[in-house]
């Protein structure tokens, strides 16, 4: 396994990293590292550069695990890695470098979307966790902020992003994170919250709040409310959009099951209960 470490030398925009990708700016920064859009002297391709500076042994597992499971996932709705390497001590990813915004800034800026725009960004995340599990993989971490919709001439494409929490099919024991924690607050299924282990069902449940959170402008649990994520069953989305009838709020809560045996077994169970529950809204 290929490892790092951390580096205090700043990065700015003209410098190079692997005497490859030449920084063009900074896309972001946070606690483990920075994102830059870079170009790549070898194609002329824009990426996206991002830099692990952490000296946590576990954030850097977790950067390689990304990189391990992006690469093995090649899907239209996921976002696509081009180079994992290693420059001085630090690790960086070379990824598909997206020009848009996310749907959580997205909800935030412009509110519920229409139906069928809904429904389309929902059916691309059915195809990107198919993808995803398919591989054997597990995301862990779906919802609205790692779906990023990318501009293009045809119109926005959603993609699935951030494998930085995923598990992969061959994860042992310790890299799959059983007895911690995992996930972001408020968008963790139950066993989760209580540091079990994730398989494709959680995805599943992923996809139910990030679902409710899309087709009625809030999420079903707030982010604080543990007790609630674990015991209490969310109120049917329709209360909230009326619009949306019984056959959605039956897909839906089944997928926000608490025990992930009450849940879809997999994504294609899901998607067939999906399509049955918009043709009563007539999408």
């Amino acid at each position: 396994m290929t490892t790092c470490s951390t580096s205090p030398q700043p990065l700015a925009p003209g410098d190079w990293i692997a005497d490859r990708y030449e920084l063009l700016r900074r896309l972001g920064r946070g606690g483990m590292g920075e994102v830059f859009a870079a170009r790549d002297r070898h194609t002329g391709v824009d990426v996206a550069i991002k830099l692990l500076r952490s000296r946590s042994p576990e954030d850097r597992r977790r950067m390689l695990r990304e990189a391990r499971v992006t690469a093995t996932i090649s899907h239209r709705n996921v976002v696509s890695i081009w180079e994992v390497g290693v420059v001085g001590p630090d690790c960086f990813l070379a990824l598909e470098l997206l020009d848009g915004e996310t749907v959580a800034a997205r909800l935030e800026r412009s509110g519920v979307p229409s139906l069928s725009t809904a429904v389309g960004w929902l059916d691309a995340l059915l195809d990107a966790l198919a993808a995803t599990h398919r591989v054997g993989a597990v995301h862990r971490d779906v919802k609205p902020d790692n779906l990023f919709l990318q501009r293009g001439d045809r119109g926005e494409r959603l993609k699935l992003i951030d494998f930085g929490l995923s598990k992969a099919a061959d994860d042992d024991v310790t890299i799959s994170d059983v007895g911690s924690v995992v996930g972001t607050p408020g968008y963790m299924a139950p066993e989760q919250l209580m540091a079990l282990d994730a398989d494709a069902r959680t995805d599943i449940y992923g996809f139910g709040l990030t679902a409710y959170e899309i087709l009625t402008g809030r999420p079903p649990f707030e982010a604080h409310a543990l007790a609630a994520m674990l015991a209490k069953p969310p109120d049917p989305p329709s209360t909230l959009h009326p619009a949306l009838g019984p056959a959605v709020d039956a897909v839906l809560l089944r997928a926000l099951a608490k025990q992930p045996q009450r849940r879809y077994a997999d994504v294609e169970a899901l998607r067939v209960d999906w399509r049955a529950a918009l043709e009563t809204l007539g999408q």
